[in-house]
């Protein structure tokens, strides 16, 4: 999921936004230009207005309060001159790109499990991601989870930076792993994450987990202790500038 700055014009739908607050105002106050003569005022949407401002001290006042507010809850900027009104908002969203792995890396849940196997209906761990890379960036990794690691173009990230679909190495050390997964989200039992993969095991499934056994193969798999894909076994977090941009 990206977070993206978005506002929108009286009557009309929110803009597709942009990541940086920088690359929206402009935009922003293109359209306030014309409606300046006695300042604005910044609210939220309760009714509760702030001090009159000119044009030129709009910008961070309104940026504070936008970050300072929940996800999708707007801000709004209002002429005192004329009424008109522009709601700005902070908008969490899938890229695109992001969307489709994930999607496609649903539709193999239940696909059997291979060493050496990349598709159709077969996979192993690192021909899972080759392929669902491939088909969705263009992106050619080779059919190996140690040489997926040490791509140069899988770029090491923090855990606390990770999002989904950034690709997730286990099981050894820098110099060799034994397993690659994809971050599904970080929705799992205990707070931890949840991931898909095609792996060789059947681990069985928590409590309140979707299966009795999660079997072998591509499934959703939590990142609990005890479970292949456990936390404290991951070697690094690695994202392709291509899926997630950069952290």
């Amino acid at each position: 999921m990206t977070v993206r700055y978005e506002f929108k014009l009286p009557g009309g739908d929110w803009t597709p936004g942009a990541v940086k607050w920088s690359t929206v105002y402009p935009h922003v106050r293109d359209h306030l230009r014309f409606h300046d003569g006695k300042g604005f005022k910044i609210g939220a949407g309760d009714g509760t207005w702030g001090p009159d401002r000119k044009l030129r001290r709009v910008r961070h006042p309104l940026h504070k309060r936008v970050d300072g507010a929940k996800l999708d809850d707007a801000v709004f900027v209002r002429s005192n001159k004329d009424d008109f009104t522009i709601g700005v908002r902070r908008h969490r969203m899938m890229d695109p790109v992001v969307a489709q792995m994930e999607s496609w890396a649903k539709e193999q849940i239940g696909e059997g499990y291979v060493l050496g196997a990349a598709g159709p209906s077969l996979w192993d761990c690192s021909g899972f991601t080759m392929v669902n890379t491939l088909l969705h960036t263009g992106v050619r990794l080779f059919h190996k989870a140690t040489v997926q690691m040490h791509d140069p173009r899988v770029h090491s990230i923090r855990l606390d930076q990770a999002k989904p679909m950034d690709m997730v190495f286990l099981h050894g050390n820098w110099l060799s792993v034994a397993h690659v997964a994809y971050l599904l989200d970080k929705n799992g039992p205990g707070n931890t994450w949840r991931v898909i993969d095609a792996e060789p095991h059947d681990t069985g499934a928590p409590s309140g987990w979707f299966r009795t056994m999660l079997g072998t193969g591509i499934q959703l798999r939590p990142t609990l202790s005890g479970y292949y894909c456990e936390l404290s076994e991951i070697v690094k977090v690695g994202r392709l500038y291509e899926v997630n941009g950069r952290p």
